[in-house]
């Protein structure tokens, strides 16, 4: 048994090794695709806000999590390869089906002061990313740097809005709104293996972050009330692999895998409309948000053609 994997290892590598000797990144050559994708993804993100009154006193902390966010999205992907060059683009749409919200209230003095929470009725996401670099071969394998723009943005509405487990009707349908975009940069690679074909890389993002909570309604003076979000000085950080199989002429099918973690740490909190006095915060002079994140993991299918 041993034996008889170990052939079909030598086998599966001297076929590999044979089959990229002098073929796609020849002088002259190009190759593209393009493909149509489905995935489902499991999101979290985290807002850390601490509210600052005369002389830059702490008055209270919130701290504002989304959890258990399930997103099914569908969309296209496509990369043209030439003469070493290599430009990748794809885009998609998600619909959340379910997730859970909760605001925790804090006093200076760390005691619970109150406790929002809510369930994600809908919400739909969108997510472009094109990147452009140039792929040296070695050997049987591609690699190289890569360079880019990524944009992710969620908006979520949410009900059975509960404080201190009490339902609060005014508060139902609001709704949250986050952005994530900018530059990236980082490397990919290729190489076959076995008659599949393997896609992996890493991108490093310099994120412009923006946030917006909307009550659609009064607000809840020392609680919540409706605001702008916005950052920068944070990081992102995308790791991905695809494996793609041909099936029959130029048809293939491809399952990935990709993990997010994005940071921020120099954010601010304004009133979506007027002042922190006119929605009842007469002791806030400021709101800082100095921990953001945002994770994500997500599996996905595909369906293309090799031109």
């Amino acid at each position: 048994m041993k034996s008889l994997v170990l052939t079909s290892a030598c086998f599966c590598l001297s076929s590999t090794l044979s089959s990229y000797e002098g073929q796609s990144l020849d002088e002259g050559c190009w190759e593209a695709s393009l493909e149509v994708v489905g995935s489902q993804r499991w999101d979290e993100f985290f807002n850390h806000i601490r509210f600052y009154g005369e002389k830059d006193a702490t008055i209270r902390t919130d701290n504002f999590h989304v959890n258990s966010l399930h997103v099914y999205s569908y969309g296209g992907r496509g990369w043209l390869f030439w003469n070493h060059w290599f430009l990748r683009g794809d885009a998609t749409t998600g619909h959340v089906s379910h997730g859970d919200f909760r605001s925790e209230i804090k006093t200076a003095s760390t005691l619970l002061r109150s406790e929002t929470l809510a369930h994600i009725k809908k919400g739909n996401t969108q997510d472009d990313n094109v990147g452009f670099g140039y792929l040296f071969p070695i050997r049987w394998l591609s690699l190289g740097p890569l360079f880019g723009w990524a944009y992710n943005e969620i908006h979520l509405k949410m009900d059975h809005v509960k404080i201190h487990k009490k339902p609060i009707p005014t508060l139902e349908g609001f709704t949250y709104r986050t952005r994530w975009q900018g530059p990236w940069v980082g490397f990919e690679g290729m190489y076959s293996w076995c008659g599949l074909d393997f896609d992996f890389g890493y991108e490093y993002h310099f994120p412009f972050w923006h946030g917006k909570l909307d009550l659609n309604g009064p607000t809840v003076p020392g609680v919540i009330f409706s605001d702008k979000r916005h950052g920068r000085g944070g990081y992102g950080s995308v790791f991905f692999v695809r494996s793609y199989a041909t099936m029959m002429a130029g048809l293939q099918g491809g399952l990935s895998f990709k993990y997010q973690d994005w940071r921020l740490w120099d954010g601010r909190v304004e009133p979506l409309k007027s002042s922190f006095a006119s929605v009842g915060e007469t002791l806030v002079v400021d709101a800082r948000v100095p921990k953001s994140t945002w994770r994500s993991f997500e599996i996905q299918l595909s369906l293309g053609y090799l031109f």
